[in-house]
C-alpha cells in the first residue's frame, strides 16, 4: 500500500478540528457571566458564623465582592477584626434582626456583655410600644426590602431579659410581644433593631446605603412643613423641605445635538 500524504501537524493553542477564525475578524469570546446577585449591601448589618465557643459575631459589611469573597466584614468589639464571608448563604451569614425565643444560641452570640454588665439606661420601658425588625417568612423579598425584612409592632414585655439564670451577663435589653402573638429577642438597643411606633409605621423594611438613623418626612398637621426624625434619641426637629428637582431648560440654537436625548420611537 501507498505511504498516507503527509498531514502537518496543527499549530500551537489550535486543536485540528477547530477551524480558524476567518481573515480580520478577531475569535470570539464570550461575554462574562453577569455578576451574582447579592442579599446586603455595604454597611448593612450582619451576623457571621466564627466558630469557636463564641459560634456568631454581628458586624457590618464594608465591601461587596471584593477580593473573590462575597463580603468584607468588621466585627463589632470585643472582636473588632475585619473577616472574609467565604459563601452569600445564611449558614454563613445572616441578617442581624431580632431573633425568636427558639433561636437563644443567635441571640447570646450577639449580647455585647460590657453593655450587659453596665446595665445603661435603656430607651424603652415595660408596656412601651414598639416596632422590631425581624425575618417575616411570609413576606415577598425584593431590592427594596432586602430577605424579607420588615418592621413589625410589638410590646416591650421585660427589660434586661436573662436568656439563662446562671449566666447574668447574657441579657438582652429587651423580650418583645409581637402583636401576632410571636415572642422575639431584642439583643441590642439599637435603632436598627428596635424603633418607636410613632416614629417608625409597621411594614417592610427599606434596604439603604447607610444606618438610617435620620428619617425626613412631612409633618401630619401641616403637609408643607418637614421634619427630621432621629431614630436613636427618639427626638424629632422642623427642617428645610427637600431641595426641588432642577426643571429641564429648552433646548437653544447652542445646544448640542449630539448630546440631546432622542426618543426611541421611529
Amino acid at each position: 500500500d501507498p505511504p498516507p500524504p503527509h498531514v502537518p501537524p496543527p499549530p500551537p493553542g489550535r486543536t485540528p478540528d477547530v477551524p480558524p477564525p476567518p481573515p480580520g475578524r478577531p475569535p470570539h469570546v464570550p461575554p462574562p457571566p453577569p455578576p451574582e446577585a447579592r442579599r446586603f449591601i455595604a454597611h448593612d448589618r450582619i451576623v457571621c458564623k466564627v466558630g469557636g465557643e463564641q459560634g456568631w459575631a454581628c458586624g457590618e459589611v464594608q465591601a461587596v465582592d471584593e477580593a473573590g469573597f462575597p463580603y468584607i466584614a468588621q466585627l463589632d468589639p470585643p472582636n473588632a477584626r475585619l473577616i472574609s464571608v467565604p459563601v452569600d448563604h445564611d449558614g454563613c451569614a445572616r441578617a442581624e434582626v431580632c431573633f425568636g425565643t427558639s433561636a437563644l444560641e443567635l441571640s447570646r452570640c450577639c449580647i455585647a456583655p460590657k453593655a450587659v454588665a453596665a446595665r445603661a439606661q435603656l430607651r424603652f420601658a415595660t408596656d412601651d410600644r414598639v416596632v422590631c425588625l425581624r425575618i417575616d417568612a411570609d413576606a415577598e423579598p425584593n431590592e427594596s426590602s432586602g430577605l424579607g425584612r420588615v418592621w413589625s409592632a410589638a410590646t416591650v414585655r421585660a427589660c434586661w431579659f436573662e436568656l439563662d439564670a446562671c449566666e447574668e451577663e447574657r441579657a438582652a435589653p429587651y423580650l418583645l410581644q409581637c402583636d401576632d402573638g410571636s415572642q422575639l429577642i431584642c439583643h441590642r438597643d439599637d435603632h436598627r433593631l428596635i424603633r418607636d411606633v410613632r416614629l417608625q409605621a409597621p411594614g417592610p423594611y427599606a434596604l439603604l446605603a447607610g444606618d438610617g438613623r435620620f428619617c425626613k418626612r412631612r409633618r401630619e398637621e401641616d403637609h408643607e412643613a418637614y421634619e427630621v426624625i432621629d431614630h436613636h434619641t427618639r427626638r424629632v426637629r422642623p427642617c428645610r423641605p427637600p431641595k426641588p428637582m432642577p426643571i429641564a431648560q429648552p433646548a437653544t440654537e447652542d445646544t448640542n445635538e449630539a448630546l440631546l436625548c432622542l426618543s426611541c420611537e421611529p
